[in-house]
């Protein structure tokens, strides 16, 4: 059975690494894994490419589920300032914020779960300046729900799950999963 799932991956060069290991996933049929290198690809939204957006709206039309992989929380990898070049970084772990956006907008350390308001103004230099770069889940989400407006999006990561309930009957029924390592736990009928 051919599941269409699609890996959405920023550096093509973890990929190939990891090629050996799609190779026994892969043996039986010469299609299932497309590798599409985003330096590359027009891109319609981040990380979404023509030919992504194409085959989701392929495998929607035959009534089949999508699943996305992507191993990044959040909104976005991190937020800077345009002017000095800082990076808002942890105060007790020195390690970049993540910019999430549910179930509100913060900086968040993925290291040590510390949580931080959204600066107005660069704490560096006290510009106005700031940036959001780099695309999380939670982007991809938001985009997803623009091109694919009449269709039932279910995100499945570790903030949702720390802030919902999730059931069955939640993962059954979308059209389009977007889920991070915790879509390993998922077993979908129709995928």
């Amino acid at each position: 059975m051919r599941w269409p799932i699609f890996v959405l991956h920023p550096s093509i060069s973890i990929l190939k690494a990891q090629e050996t290991s799609f190779t026994s996933f892969n043996e039986n049929s010469s299609n299932m894994l497309t590798i599409i290198d985003l330096n590359y690809a027009r891109q319609i939204a981040p990380l979404i490419s023509e030919e992504l957006f194409a085959d989701i709206k392929t495998t929607l039309e035959s009534g089949k589920q999508v699943l996305i992989y992507l191993n990044r929380r959040g909104e976005a990898t991190s937020l800077f300032c345009t002017d000095c070049g800082s990076v808002s970084r942890c105060e007790y772990c020195d390690v970049s914020l993540t910019l999430h956006r549910y179930p509100s907008s913060h900086l968040l350390c993925h290291q040590c779960d510390a949580k931080f308001p959204i600066p107005e103004i660069c704490p560096k230099c006290q510009w106005t300046h700031l940036k959001s770069i780099g695309a999380g889940i939670q982007k991809v989400e938001d985009s997803l729900s623009k091109l694919f407006s009449g269709s039932s999006i279910f995100r499945f990561d570790s903030d949702k799950k720390r802030h919902e309930a999730i059931s069955e009957k939640d993962v059954s029924t979308a059209q389009i999963i977007i889920a991070t390592e915790l879509g390993n736990t998922l077993t979908p009928d129709n995928l």
